[in-house]
């Protein structure tokens, strides 16, 4: 059980930066990541629908012997980290709880911003998790559509892309926010352009790094921690399109010779190499 894979999911490529927190935190640790490309943009579509597929992937990805499951989506961990923690008897991990906790404990004047998408802000996840944790705070939630199409076409680096990011973060620290969350596994991609905006006003954080501190914690606690000094063969499948997937696995994970896989959810276990 120890050796079997981590299961991680996300609507695109954004879960990848979670997938780096394993490799850098708990090496030892496979991976199946699965990006549902088919359906990104997750953060227009309804809450009900997003449900559908994290429920659809998740149990892919059991069937293909995950031992553990992330939810490297935040607005699908807004939907369903609640239902799966209940009903699957393996470990659930979702983005909210952690990033929520970290930015409740990183605030000092208690004014915090989250950037996400759509749906997640529509969800008011955030806001929910951060306010149980600390009632006092005032947290300010902003939906920043262009983000998600940036990283996937890979424009991080275009001039354009500064300033899209200013129009989205500027407004947040108008608003004398001391503390800014990262409310989608994208925009870490983005993370260079957001703390030179930021400068020293206000603490980044990316709620990738207490998600997998959790992970590890938990897993070593259920003795399910990989033993395996080996290199992991981290397995890598996507619902549509793969360009963008195919190129962060290699650029940002330095996995050039990584399996990606084309999968059609219409057919039972269909996984085809290319």
């Amino acid at each position: 059980m120890r050796e079997r894979p981590i299961g991680v999911f996300d609507s695109g490529v954004g879960g990848l930066t979670v997938v780096r927190e394993i490799m850098s935190r708990i090496p030892c640790e496979t991976v199946l990541y699965y990006a549902d490309t088919a359906h990104m943009p997750y953060g227009p579509r309804p809450l009900a629908e997003i449900e559908g597929f994290a429920l659809e992937i998740t149990d892919f990805l059991i069937r293909k012997g995950a031992k553990a499951i992330c939810i490297a989506c935040n607005m699908s961990s807004a939907v369903v980290l609640d239902r799966l923690s209940r009903e699957l008897d393996i470990p659930v991990f979702g983005m909210v709880p952690p990033g929520a906790a970290a930015a409740a404990g990183a605030t000092r004047n208690g004014r915090i911003g989250v950037l996400a998408t759509e749906g997640t802000v529509k969800s008011g996840a955030y806001r929910r998790a951060i306010t149980g944790l600390k009632p006092d705070a005032v947290v300010l939630e902003t939906a920043c559509p262009p983000f998600v199409p940036l990283v996937e076409n890979g424009l991080t680096g275009d001039p354009c892309c500064r300033d899209t990011v200013a129009t989205f973060l500027q407004p947040l620290l108008e608003e004398d926010v001391d503390t800014v969350v990262l409310g989608c596994t994208h925009y870490p991609f983005l993370e260079e352009h957001i703390r030179d905006l930021a400068g020293d006003r206000a603490v980044i954080v990316d709620p990738a790094r207490r998600t997998v501190a959790v992970m590890q914690s938990r897993l070593e606690r259920l003795d399910l921690l990989a033993e395996n000094a080996d290199m992991p063969q981290h397995t890598f499948y996507a619902s549509g399109d793969d360009t963008s997937l195919r190129r962060l696995v290699a650029a940002e994970l330095g996995l050039p010779d990584a399996p990606v896989y084309s999968v059609d959810m219409e057919k039972t276990d269909a996984a085809v190499a290319r």
